[in-house]
C-alpha cells in the first residue's frame, strides 16, 4: 500500500513539474548593489563551531563544498545529524560603534532550519540580532508513511535565495560575532555570497530567461505600492535595471507575467520564520 501510494504521489509531483517547466526557466530575483571591498566578510576566516559540549563534533558534518556553490571557489556547508544541537560557521568582525551594517545571506537548503546570529556586547549592554528561516514545510504523511522524496519534502526546489536585514551596532561596541549554520534541525545547508556593510544599499532587478517574459512589477512589501515596472522585450537570455528608491532592508514583491501570459510571484528577502527547538 505504501510502494502504491508513494508511486502515485510521485506521478503527481512529476506531472505537476511538468506543467511548471515553463516558469522554471525564468527566474527573476532583487539583487543587493554593494561594493565588495566594503564587505567585512573575511572569507577565508570562517571556522565551525559546534557549542561547548564535546560530545557535540558528532553533531555535524562541516565542509567547505567546492561542488556546489554560487560564486566560485566553494560555499560553506552543514548538515545536522541530530535535533539536539545548533552548529555554526563564525568569525568576528570589527565594527564601528553606533554604525548601521547592511547583513545579506545567501543560501540553498534541503529541509533544514537556518539561524544567522549576530551578537557582541559593550560594557553591560548586549547586542543580539537573528535570522530564522524554515526550509521545508513539515508532511503529516511523511515519514511514517511516505519517504520524503515521494512528496519532493528535503529537496532542494527554490535553488538560492537570501536573508537580509539592516542592523545598527550599540555605541561603544567595536566587535561583533557574525554566526551562519543550522538551528536543532537534520537538514543540509550552504551559504555563499555572505555580506555585512556599512549603510543600506538599493536593489537591481535581475530576469534570467528574459526571452520569455513580457513584463515586471516590484512592489514595496509593506504598502503593496508599485514602485517599479517595465516591459522585457529582449531576445537575451538575462535582463536587468536598477530599481529606484528600494532599501535593500525593505520587502519587495516582484509579479513577472511570462509571454505565455503565466503570472509568477516572488519576493524579497524570503520571509523570516519564528522557529522553536
Amino acid at each position: 500500500m505504501k510502494a502504491l501510494l508513494c508511486t502515485l504521489l510521485t506521478a503527481v509531483f512529476l506531472a505537476a513539474s511538468a506543467l511548471a517547466a515553463s516558469p522554471a526557466a525564468v527566474r527573476v530575483h532583487l539583487e543587493p548593489v554593494v561594493d565588495a571591498s566594503s564587505n567585512l566578510v573575511d572569507d577565508a576566516a570562517w571556522t565551525f563551531g559546534r557549542g561547548y559540549d564535546p560530545e557535540r563534533a558528532a553533531s555535524f558534518i562541516a565542509r567547505r563544498d567546492t561542488d556546489e556553490f554560487l560564486s566560485p571557489p566553494d560555499s560553506l556547508f552543514v548538515e545536522g545529524t541530530s535535533l539536539d544541537y545548533a552548529g555554526y560557521w563564525s568569525q568576528p568582525l570589527a565594527v564601528e560603534p553606533g554604525a548601521t551594517y547592511f547583513v545579506a545571506v545567501r543560501f540553498k537548503a534541503e529541509n533544514a532550519k537556518i539561524l544567522i546570529w549576530m551578537h557582541g556586547s559593550a560594557g553591560k549592554e548586549r547586542f543580539d540580532e537573528r535570522m530564522y528561516f524554515l526550509q521545508g514545510k513539515p508532511n503529516f504523511l511523511v515519514p511514517v508513511f511516505l519517504k520524503p522524496d515521494c512528496t519532493g519534502q528535503g529537496k532542494a526546489q527554490d535553488g538560492w535565495q537570501i536573508l537580509a536585514r539592516s542592523i545598527t551596532v550599540p555605541e561603544q561596541m567595536t566587535a561583533m560575532s557574525l554566526n551562519v549554520g543550522s538551528y536543532f534541525g537534520t537538514g543540509r545547508i550552504w551559504f555563499d555570497d555572505i555580506y555585512v556593510g556599512k549603510g543600506v544599499p538599493s536593489l537591481r532587478l535581475i530576469v534570467k530567461g528574459a526571452s520569455n517574459v513580457a513584463k515586471v512589477s516590484v512592489q514595496m512589501g509593506s504598502t503593496n505600492d508599485v514602485i517599479f515596472h517595465a516591459d522585457v522585450d529582449t531576445a537575451e537570455a538575462i535582463w536587468s535595471a536598477p530599481v529606484p528608491d528600494s532599501p535593500a532592508d525593505a520587502s519587495y514583491i516582484i509579479t513577472t507575467t511570462l509571454k505565455d501570459g503565466t503570472v509568477l510571484t516572488s519576493f524579497y528577502p524570503v520571509k523570516e520564520q519564528i522557529l522553536r527547538r
